[in-house]
Parts: structure tokens; sequence; C-alpha cells
């Protein structure tokens, strides 16, 4: 029974044993496992803290009120202008050209003879935007 008893175990301890190539392997994944998860914890302790939901502000409450920007569009400058929502330094220069040309706009609507205003933007705009009616009629009140 004893040299069946060795072979059995001889089976058993060359079963066991790894190649050189698949201990590299296994030391391999191992690794990989372990750096991964120093990768987690260290973004774990980096991570800056989630805000509380009264410090969660609205991308709605960052735009400055329309009351705050309102400007009269024949008497905005550039910058003026640029301040607005949807409004670019080349859509700016635009409707300074459109102004310059027209000599002054009579009514907000005329904004949308300007290239690059259409409809919608004049909408998303007219909270922001105000035209001199006592400039309009030469002084005298409507």
């Amino acid at each position: 029974m004893e040299p069946q008893r060795q072979r059995i175990f001889s089976v058993l301890k060359r079963s066991l044993t790894l190649t050189s190539r698949e201990r590299k392997v296994l030391l391999f994944i191992l690794v990989s496992f372990l750096v991964g998860d120093f990768i987690l914890v260290v973004r774990k302790w980096t991570r800056p803290p989630l805000p509380q939901p009264e410090q969660i502000v609205s991308q709605q409450t960052l735009l400055p009120s329309p009351e705050a920007l309102r400007i009269d569009i024949n008497q905005a400058g550039l910058e003026d202008w640029i301040r607005l929502p949807g409004i670019g330094p080349k859509k700016a220069q635009a409707i300074l050209a459109k102004r310059q040309e027209l000599g002054k706009f009579r009514r907000i609507e005329d904004l949308l003879q300007v290239k690059g205003i259409g409809s919608k933007l004049l909408e998303r705009l007219r909270p922001y935007l105000k035209i001199d009616t006592f400039e309009q009629t030469g002084g005298e009140v409507p």
C-alpha cells in the first residue's frame, strides 16, 4: 500500500506545481488586482465630498437676472451685447453694424433683421432688452 500512496502524492505534487510561465501569469494577475485596488482607494481619498442639497445651484440661478443686464438696444455697446445669453462677439458686431446701417432700431423686433437672430433667440433675449421710447418720439411722451 505504501508504494501506491507515494505514487498518489507524487501525482498530486506534480499537478499542483506551477510552471515558470504559470507563476508569472499568476503574479501579473495578482499585481494587477492590487494596483487596481490601490487606485480605487486613492480616488476615494482624493475625491471631493458631494455637495449637500442646499449647496446645489441650478444653471438657471447662475445667469444674471434680466433686470441686472437690461440694455437699451440703441445705446448698448459691444460689451453690453456680449454679456447677454446667446450673444457672442460676432453676433454683437453684426447687431452694431445693423444699428449703424438703420440709424437706430425703431422696435425690438428690428433685431430679426440681424443675421443669426431668429424669433426663438429674440424671445429669449426680450427680457434683457428695452428701447427708449422717449428718444423715439423726439422727446415727447407718447
